[in-house]
């Protein structure tokens, strides 16, 4: 029986308890495979118990940070995924 990795991040951002996580996503096309990327956005709490969690659930003071690090993720995404783009034009 094969035991299956667990899938990590290619990148994370975090500012305080704030964290977005890109994912990479390999899809094999007909003659090429295709890098798309998927972002998760999580915020880091303790409970009562001071036992630490996450939860996609942010307070309105949390939005500012929520923009910024998504501005960032998706300038990340954006330069990777052109990568082959840019690769295929040279040729």
């Amino acid at each position: 029986m094969t035991q299956q990795v667990p899938q990590r991040p290619v990148r994370e951002f975090r500012m305080g308890k704030i964290q977005i996580a890109i994912w990479e996503n390999r899809h094999q096309d007909d003659r090429q495979t295709i890098v798309r990327h998927s972002a998760t956005l999580t915020k880091s709490f303790r409970n009562d118990k001071d036992e630490w969690h996450e939860t996609g659930t942010f307070f309105a003071g949390d939005l500012l940070r929520l923009s910024l690090l998504a501005q960032r993720a998706a300038e990340w995404i954006d330069l990777r995924e052109a990568e082959p783009a840019r690769a295929s034009n040279k040729t």
